[in-house]
């Protein structure tokens, strides 16, 4: 059967008072603190467990003392004012308190609600109820200073109400006690620090026993003509108990005791530190089924230290935390995987481990589990309270399951000025809230890196193959014709190259000449296709070198300058020449120095077609129809045309030219 005297990381409550151990001696010391001080801090490190012990600890001790309990909860509407009401907020705070002592007298005179949710209905019925249990009813005899105070609602200023009203129960005086859990939200919780400051000078002015110069004003302003201005009582008439985290105690110094001079705040502290060996051993006396011999293990497990170690460890040292041993209770107490928390080597996944396998067991699927813990931490990673209405909530759809996790008491709902807020029990499951939504967040991160790695795979290897096959087309189409327009065109400067390397001396450096002409004509072509994008006087000038050197070679070729002149000229040779060197040139420059570049091969329709045209146009300009006719009858001419959009098509050309119809490789 399950044992229900554990409850995991939530906070025990009033009603859990019967099953909250371990904490004796601590409530005992902060009540005779808060006898004899006016405020006193209560301060640990998180998780300690300073919510249970003022809830289900202290609250019911000081009830017996004769104080009434005020929690004040701060919502995000408040911190994120402006202009925080800070009067109205404790005023509220004292009526909503106030309220269960007298919820069967509201409930029998059928008042709504069976509450009176301001200070005001809670005086004037007060005053027209004589036998309301606990009543809110001015302490002064002094009518006209009773009258004003009613005329103005002085009552609604903290001050004055703590000051000028007694709280009788049954005709016996309760002193409130305002308690501000969760203290350090004052001072984290608010985007700018003018709330904060703001906080302070309140509260600095709450705690003087000097009546505020606007009630003084105000009450003169309304004085009969030479009426003795009236005795207003400075008493204190309440307490309060600061509730807040260790690491927050210096941001306390400054704003409560350096900036705003309050020496009570600085002066009366109590450190709730670890369970002792023997307060561990009062929690663990509620798992009565457990054997001695395993609750030591289970103290060497949370402590770190064996066995023969805490035997030999004093039993009032404070060494036990008290939320782990929370945890493991609330483990081995359901039956759940208590052994594998107990083996564990790595203490810190034991909240997570708690966590994940008591959300699943509330059956919150994975989508929604994401969503609500997105709006309960935010990106800081703390624990925030939301509205349970919120939209994000709404989208998760959180009301279905709202039920199931305030069970499990991995969530907390509490009413606030008539709203539901909710959020996470405790701040180290905002810590592992958080690491889930980090996690999670670099899991999509490298899972879209991924998609994204194999979207760009894909399209190089699709680009790849495209490209492999327009190179294949490209040097089909090209290859043999260049091959066989070179042996055309220049099959006496290879016989002579041959000859002159068989017979030696002159004609073998003519050769070498002839051959060292090709090679740079060649050259300067393929350095004219370089330039052709780039800059067209560069172009221009390759050009001339190649017709230069064209012309060099034939020189060569036909042994002498007037020769030659006339197998150019008399023919149009010289049009073939240059065009074949240039393109021949292109077709070097494309198949070896564009890939340094990473340049793209441009094989597509619409480019093929325009270099066709370009082509033909180039040459109808040129010459003349007649000579347009007798050039294509002359072969190595008509060769020399036949070449040009073929060798175009090996071209790699400059990508900011073909952009739209390139492929680029990356």
């Amino acid at each position: 059967m399950k044992n229900t005297s554990f409850i995991g990381l939530a906070s025990y409550t009033e009603k859990d008072a019967a099953i909250f151990k371990g904490r004796s001696q601590a409530i005992d010391d902060i009540l005779s603190m808060l006898k004899r001080n006016d405020i006193v801090v209560l301060h640990s490190e998180s998780g300690e467990g300073k919510s249970s012990l003022i809830s289900a600890g202290l609250l019911p001790k000081l009830k017996s003392a004769g104080f009434i309990p005020v929690p004040i909860v701060i919502t995000d509407k408040l911190f994120e004012s402006k202009s925080p009401d800070f009067n109205k907020l404790l005023c509220d705070s004292i009526a909503e308190a106030i309220n269960p002592y007298n919820k069967q007298k509201l409930k029998d005179d059928k008042v709504k609600g069976e509450k009176l949710t301001s200070i005001k209905a809670l005086i004037d019925y007060s005053s027209d109820h004589k036998d309301l249990p606990l009543r809110v009813v001015a302490s002064s005899n002094d009518e006209m200073l009773n009258t004003l105070d009613r005329n103005l609602q002085l009552y609604n200023n903290a001050w004055w109400l703590l000051r000028n009203y007694s709280f009788d129960f049954y005709g016996i005086p309760l002193k409130p006690i305002i308690i501000f859990d969760q203290f350090e939200e004052v001072i984290t919780r608010p985007i700018n620090p003018e709330w904060t400051d703001s906080f302070f000078r309140w509260f600095s002015g709450l705690e003087e026993n000097s009546c505020p110069a606007r009630i003084v004003d105000r009450v003169r302003a309304k004085l009969p003509d030479k009426e003795k201005f009236p005795v207003i009582s400075e008493q204190k008439n309440f307490k309060v108990l600061l509730a807040m985290r260790n690491e927050y105690i210096g941001d306390l110094d400054y704003w409560g005791v350096q900036r705003y001079f309050i020496p009570a705040i600085k002066n009366n502290r109590y450190n709730l530190k670890p369970l002792t060996i023997d307060e561990a051993w009062e929690v663990m006396s509620l798992l009565s089924n457990v054997p001695d011999g395993e609750k030591k293990k289970i103290l060497s497990f949370i402590t770190g230290r064996s066995v023969e170690e805490l035997d030999k460890t004093e039993r009032n040292l404070p060494i036990v935390s008290a939320m782990l041993l929370s945890i493991v209770a609330t483990s081995i107490s359901e039956n759940d995987r208590a052994v594998d928390l107990l083996s564990g080597e790595n203490m810190s996944n034991l909240v997570a481990d708690y966590y994940v396998r008591t959300i699943e067991r509330c059956g919150v699927p994975e989508k929604t589990q994401e969503a609500i813990e997105n709006a309960l931490v935010d990106s800081r990673g703390r624990r925030v309270r939301i509205k349970t209405t919120s939209s994000e909530l709404e989208k998760a759809d959180f009301a279905d399951y709202r039920m199931a996790l305030e069970k499990e008491r991995l969530i907390k709902c509490a009413p606030v000025n008539g709203e539901d807020y909710v959020e996470l029990v405790h701040d180290s499951l905002a810590k592992v809230v958080a690491e889930r939504i980090r996690t999670r967040t670099e899991e999509w991160e490298k899972e879209k890196a991924e998609l994204e790695n194999r979207r760009i795979s894909a399209e190089k290897e699709k680009q790849i193959a495209e490209m492999s096959m327009k190179r294949m087309i490209s040097m089909i189409l090209s290859i043999p014709f260049l091959i066989f327009a070179f042996l055309y065109l220049t099959h006496d400067v290879g016989a002579m190259i041959f000859n002159g390397i068989y017979n030696g001396g002159i004609e073998a450096l003519k050769s070498f000449a002839n051959l060292s002409s090709i090679i740079l004509t060649v050259f300067c072509g393929s350095m004219a296709v370089n330039n052709a994008f780039s800059g067209w006087k560069k172009t221009f000038i390759y050009c001339g070198l190649t017709l230069l050197l064209a012309f060099g070679s034939i020189v060569l070729s036909a042994e002498s300058f007037y020769k030659a002149y006339h197998i150019v000229m008399d023919t149009g040779n010289w049009m073939a020449f240059v065009c074949y060197y240039v393109l021949l040139g292109a077709l070097v420059y494309g198949l070896i120095g564009s890939r340094k570049r990473n340049e793209a091969l441009n094989l597509s329709v619409p480019m093929l077609c325009l270099t066709i045209m370009l082509t033909i146009v180039f040459f109808y300009c040129i010459f003349p129809v007649e000579g347009f006719n007798g050039y294509l009858k002359s072969e190595s001419s008509a060769w020399g045309l036949f070449l040009i959009p073929i060798a175009l098509l090996t071209v790699y050309i400059k990508p900011k030219f073909t952009k739209p119809y390139c492929v680029y490789l990356q």
